[in-house]
């Protein structure tokens, strides 16, 4: 097993057993299956998506917004694989999340209130944003 495996492994037993405290065994199978496929499809984001979901798991949030987070940054290549792994409200609220971000990154320069309204506008699932907002969060945490 070569270093990079080791880690993966570490921060994934890690991950799962600070999820144990919160969640019943079933949504944890799940969220491993998350884990799994984010590593399968896009391992650049793994440390950064599990510090995300670790945010909104301390905050007590759904299991499908945690598998959400996880699997945020995977849809460009896999929306009918999160589908049928996840089922559609977990595939959903990625796609939704995939759409802010590009909104939020479109939008950087202009006024503040325009892109409050345009966000709220282009969103129809408000688990987005909390998704999102957690992520800005894991920015300022990790931002030194």
């Amino acid at each position: 097993m070569n270093d990079i495996e080791k880690k993966f492994k570490d921060r994934k037993k890690n991950f799962l057993k600070f999820c144990k405290q919160k969640y019943p065994e079933k949504d944890i199978k799940i969220i491993e299956k998350s884990i799994n496929f984010l590593r399968e499809k896009n391992n650049e984001n793994l440390k950064e998506n599990l510090s995300v979901a670790k945010i909104l798991i301390k905050n007590h949030f759904s299991f499908e917004i945690i598998c959400a987070s996880i699997l945020s940054g995977t849809n460009r290549n896999g929306k009918e694989a999160i589908k049928k792994k996840f089922g559609e409200t977990i595939l959903n609220i990625v796609i939704e999340q995939s759409k802010l971000r590009k909104i939020i990154l479109e939008e950087k320069n202009s006024n503040p209130e325009i892109n409050r309204q345009i966000i709220l506008s282009g969103v129809s699932d408000l688990r987005t944003i909390i998704i999102e907002l957690a992520f800005l969060l894991n920015e300022l945490k990790t931002f030194k």
